[in-house]
């Protein structure tokens, strides 16, 4: 018991030391290429400092992060994007502690390559945590919590009316990339409609029977809330929406 905690404590440390490669080798790389063109000897020992570093933290993020992904695996979707996040974070570290250990022209190619699959894996790793598309998610869906604009009463309610409030308030945790309780809010799914270990997410024609609106209408400290306390909430018109999409018959 005592090792499985240490493990999960080890793999939670690589959300701090991912930081320090992303940080740490765009600016040996950069003044990599500017030691190139101009030569400075204090600057060259300032680019072998911070490459030693850059490597170090990328082999220490590679170790912590291969911990984490066992200890805490994400849904069953996440699999391609997480095994190319691993396989990124490795070849970041292997190119890093080139790059820390080459001298001459190699030395700053293989840095300024190591800072941009830095980048690459940085970008991945977002996405396991925050969902598909999260860096251009503000130019293309409601930001998390931005106002979603109510339907009108009198209009007839599909899944498109829903969608985007979904979108705002649950599709971080319940999307492509992350699925909590092995339960996705980000398309139309069948499977809403049946009983599961936490009860029948939609019961159409019955939304105060719906686990999805019985969790969106508990108190706020409620731990079975919602979304999160910390995340977010919801308005009254947008679970208003949602419960007469459902009344409605809940139809895609």
């Amino acid at each position: 018991m005592q090792s499985d905690a240490l493990l999960v404590f080890l793999g939670r440390m690589h959300l701090a030391v991912l930081h320090f490669p992303v940080a740490f080798l765009p600016l040996a790389a950069g003044l990599a290429l500017l030691d190139a063109r101009t030569p400075n000897e204090t600057r060259a020992r300032i680019v072998r400092l911070l490459a030693r570093a850059g490597a170090a933290s990328a082999v220490l993020a590679v170790l912590t992060g291969w911990i984490h992904a066992d200890a805490e695996p994400l849904g069953r979707t996440a699999q391609e994007a997480l095994d190319l996040h691993r396989w990124l974070g490795m070849a970041c570290a292997l190119l890093a502690v080139a790059g820390a250990l080459l001298r001459g022209r190699l030395h700053s190619p293989a840095l300024a390559a190591s800072a941009l699959l830095a980048f690459g894996a940085g970008h991945l790793g977002g996405e396991l945590v925050h969902g598909e598309g999260y860096l251009t998610e503000p130019f293309r869906a409601p930001r998390a919590g931005e106002r979603v604009e109510p339907v009108p009463t009198d209009a007839p309610l599909a899944f498109g009316d829903v969608q985007p409030i979904l979108q705002a308030r649950c599709v971080e945790c319940h999307g492509p990339l992350k699925q909590k309780g092995d339960l996705r809010l980000d398309a139309f799914d069948a499977r809403w409609f049946e009983p599961g270990e936490f009860g029948t997410v939609v019961v159409a024609g019955r939304a105060a029977e719906s686990e999805l609106v019985r969790r969106m209408r508990l108190p706020l400290d409620d731990e079975d809330h919602m979304p999160p306390a910390k995340k977010p909430q919801h308005s009254v018109e947008e679970l208003a929406t949602l419960e007469r999409w459902i009344e409605a018959g809940a139809r895609p």
